[in-house]
């Protein structure tokens, strides 16, 4: 059989490869380019880049969405653009053993990742030369049941400079046979980016210890297999790809309802429809829309794929609300 292929098929097989390659990295808005919940954030949890939560312990942050300017020099210079943002972090760590600020992404199903290899890859540079930031993993076995507490490993310590640099971690992660998983099927495998660490980190973090200043992060990765040879193993996704994993675990639905009510107390529903979530989704009020003649109304009913939306007029007469948004939340 010849071995021999035209350029046409040449050409498609690159750009099979290129689409493949797109779905080798496990992380999610790598890139930092979805902000659904907003710009900024001082506060732990999730409260601004999609999928990266914050924990802050005895210790002050500034979150804020960064963007590349084009034509500037980055990381993104002479590669394949996918998006433009970055993430920027000022901390001033505490003193206190257990303070620490730290950068987190909760990888869904622990199991499909145990006892294999995967190289993180990363682009990063700081206020000052000399800071220092480590990258570690957590097991998270998740929730419901008894399942083990989440343990932590192969943390490394990475040395930042004012222009920004390419680093690499090498991790093999161990297998789950001594853990329990918990019976909600929300296990993860978990990497933190710890900035500032009191002297119970030391182990973990290679002895980053406790800083103040500012680092700034791009173009994260985490591939399977020592990568390391790569130039940069990133491989970007269509833009509203990105947004289409990230709204699994987090999105905002807008409702609205209208009908004309002949008394007080009656009541009228509205189906809502969302891409399917992890999870039965946490809903919070965005934004109230407009309202009219109602004396109550509610979220009810939720699951990860829909929902309904109820109101009850207060007095006889056109009853509405028409541009309520939530935002459903459904992190691990």
């Amino acid at each position: 059989m010849s071995k021999a292929f035209d350029l046409s098929q040449a050409g498609r097989g690159r750009g099979i490869t290129a689409d493949l390659g797109a779905y080798r990295n496990k992380i999610i808005n790598g890139d930092f380019d979805i902000w659904q919940r907003g710009s900024s954030q001082t506060l732990d949890g999730y409260h601004s880049v999609d999928r990266w939560g914050f924990i802050i312990s005895g210790s002050t942050m500034t979150v804020l969405q960064g963007k590349f300017l084009p034509g500037g020099s980055d990381p993104h210079e002479g590669k394949p653009l996918g998006g433009l943002g970055y993430v920027s972090v000022t901390f001033a760590g505490g003193a206190v053993s257990g303070d620490v600020v730290t950068a987190y992404q909760r990888v869904e199903g622990l199991r499909a990742y145990a006892g294999r290899r995967f190289t993180l890859s990363f682009w990063a540079r700081a206020s000052l030369s000399g800071l220092k930031m480590a990258s570690a993993f957590y097991r998270v076995p998740g929730t419901g049941g008894t399942p083990s507490p989440s343990a932590s490993f192969a943390g490394k310590k990475h040395t930042m400079a004012r222009t920004w640099q390419k680093f690499t971690h090498v991790v093999d992660v161990p297998a789950i046979d001594d853990l329990i998983l918990g019976t909600n099927y929300d296990n993860s495998l978990q990497l933190n980016f710890i900035f500032s660490g009191g002297s119970s980190y030391d182990a973990l973090t290679e002895g980053v210890g406790v800083q103040s200043g500012t680092i700034e992060i791009a173009r994260v990765s985490l591939v399977e297999g020592d990568v390391t040879a790569e130039d940069d193993p990133f491989s970007p996704r269509h833009i509203q790809q990105e947004l289409a994993l990230c709204q699994r675990y987090y999105q905002r639905v807008q409702a609205n309802v209208r009908f004309i009510s002949t008394a007080s107390g009656q009541f009228a529903h509205n189906s809502l429809n969302w891409p399917e979530m992890q999870a039965t989704p946490t809903a919070t009020l965005i934004s109230a829309g407009s309202t009219s003649n109602i004396n109550n109304n509610v979220l009810d009913n939720p699951s990860p794929y829909g929902g309904r939306i109820t109101i009850t007029s207060a007095a006889a007469g056109d009853a509405f609300i028409i541009g309520r948004v939530y935002g459903l939340d459904a992190e691990l």
